[in-house]
């Protein structure tokens, strides 16, 4: 009978970087893949909806006697770009975001499959 490579690599534990030894060797690597790829993963998306995001914040915090101002969301944001920019409105509360969905994704998603698969 013959196993395919990548079923037999899988047997016997070569996975990811894992040296092929053995023992489940290459259970770690194929966690640790996982955990970084999701985090970049989770980087990326508050990368592009951090403005919403900052937009959505901004409208909470509002008086409402300010609300009325602009009576919708769509003119509060383009109140907000015309009068700072687009750029401030993307770089508000970037960092903090970024950190904390990039460990969060990291370690939800990228944990997962392998506490699944148990």
């Amino acid at each position: 009978l013959q196993v395919p490579v990548a079923d037999r690599m899988a047997i016997e534990g070569g996975g990811l970087g894992g040296g092929g030894g053995g023992g489940g060797e290459g259970v770690p690597d194929t966690v640790a893949l996982n955990i970084v790829l999701s985090g970049i993963t989770g980087g990326v998306v508050i990368g592009i909806t951090n403005p919403l995001d900052a937009l959505k914040n901004r409208w909470q915090t509002l008086a409402p006697s300010q609300v009325s101002n602009y009576r919708s969301l769509l003119r509060f944001l383009v109140h907000t770009v015309e009068t700072e920019g687009y750029r401030q409105l993307h770089t508000s509360g970037l960092a903090a975001n970024i950190i904390a969905c990039t460990v969060t994704f990291g370690i939800r998603v990228g944990v997962y499959p392998e506490l699944r698969d148990q």
